[in-house]
């Protein structure tokens, strides 16, 4: 690999998503992935004509704004086809009481919450007053970790007193905020909490971090909202339509003998990189002359 090259090391979607911008840029790229299919938790498996999903069964950014939504009008590419969700879930805590309904609208979730859950409203303001400062930093972009003066000044500019009032609750978790709040001895809160979390963190309540936790808890929500994937999560895990169609390409399963012209950049596909577990490699070359072509080996 030359100085202007880049490795990028697993092919899910934010390895895919570095991978493509890269490319995008004139950058020579080369993507490693143990798996056989790039999309981590994004990938599918058929089985006769139906397809499934393996991890993920929804997904966020594609309201206005939203980062899938930015990421792939930033690649000139359409939205994919997608169902808003309302509600974005249904929770049924197993225990005979209603189920929960976790509604679209701000205030229709409010009032479920109250009728839920009575006496947990210090709980969700705390929550959404942490979520709101968040995405507010987020929007600006700032570089979190400045090597420069440049990213010093994208960080700086992002801040707000909320911010810096949200770093209170750094090392804390979503179940301290619950002691705090009250509601440490509400189980059935707790419950619902941990099924939430663990969608989204792996952990429950006592093992996610409260400014983590308090941002995805309201994700169902407007502005944003939890959408499904017409055709299932493939779109997104099968980036070929995405990165074939615009500056690389992600193959699946691997193909020889196609071309494609013209087009910048080339991508190389060296299937010899395919180990028997499936691995594989994806060179995004920056093409040069008038008529470059992609091809897989």
């Amino acid at each position: 690999m030359s100085d202007s090259s880049v490795i990028v090391v697993g092919g899910g979607i934010a390895g895919l998503t570095a991978a493509a911008l890269l490319a995008r840029d004139g950058v020579k790229v080369t993507l490693l992935e143990a798996h056989q299919q790039p999309g981590g938790c994004a990938g599918t498996f058929r089985r006769g004509p139906w397809v499934f999903d393996v991890g993920a069964t929804q997904v966020a950014g594609l309201e206005p704004g939203g980062s899938h939504a930015r990421l792939l009008k930033h690649l000139d590419m359409p939205l994919p086809s997608a169902e808003l969700l309302d509600p974005g879930c249904v929770v049924d805590l197993g225990d005979g009481s209603p189920p929960i309904s976790l509604w679209h609208d701000p205030d229709a979730w409010a009032a479920e919450r109250e009728r839920q859950f009575p006496g947990s409203q210090r709980f969700w303001s705390l929550c959404h007053q942490l979520h709101s400062s968040n995405w507010q930093f987020a929007s600006q972009d700032p570089v979190v970790t400045p090597r420069s003066l440049w990213d010093l000044g994208t960080l700086l500019r992002a801040l707000r007193p909320a911010t810096l009032a949200s770093g209170l609750f750094t090392g804390l978790t979503i179940a301290d905020l619950l002691q705090l709040c009250g509601c440490g001895d509400d189980q059935r809160l707790r419950r619902f909490l941990d099924l939430q979390l663990k969608l989204y963190s792996q952990e429950p309540a006592d093992r996610t971090a409260a400014l983590y936790g308090a941002t995805v808890l309201h994700m169902a929500q407007a502005p944003l909202g939890l959408w499904h994937l017409k055709g299932s999560m493939q779109v997104l895990s099968f980036w070929t339509q995405v990165v074939w169609s615009t500056w690389a390409m992600v193959p699946l399963p691997f193909r020889s003998g196609m071309t494609r012209t013209p087009g910048p950049p080339s991508v190389n596909v060296n299937s010899q990189a395919a180990s028997a577990s499936g691995a594989f490699a994806i060179s995004c070359i920056p093409a040069t002359g008038s008529s470059p072509a992609r091809t897989l080996w």
